[in-house]
């Protein structure tokens, strides 16, 4: 198995919500539990900003994976 292979294997199946977002702060990657949590389907989310669909209302500024990554540019998994 490669590595890609093993990490997709676990980040897809584990019983935690998980999303990865890109610098723009849209979301990349969204689990199976990220569903069941949201109610959103990963095709519904795909390439969405996360702020559209993780927080109510869309603030950046209350946003703490905004503040501490996305101001900065560098790369972060987020767990729901």
């Amino acid at each position: 198995m490669e590595k890609h292979e093993i990490y997709d294997s676990i980040i897809l199946n584990i019983p935690v919500g998980f999303s990865i977002v890109d610098r723009e702060g849209k979301i990349i990657e969204f689990n199976a539990a990220a569903e069941k949590i949201t109610g959103y389907a990963k095709s519904e989310v795909i390439g969405r900003s996360h702020l559209e669909i993780l927080h109510d209302p869309p603030d950046n500024e209350v946003c703490p994976l905004f503040k501490r990554v996305l101001k900065r540019k560098k790369k972060c998994t987020s767990i729901i």
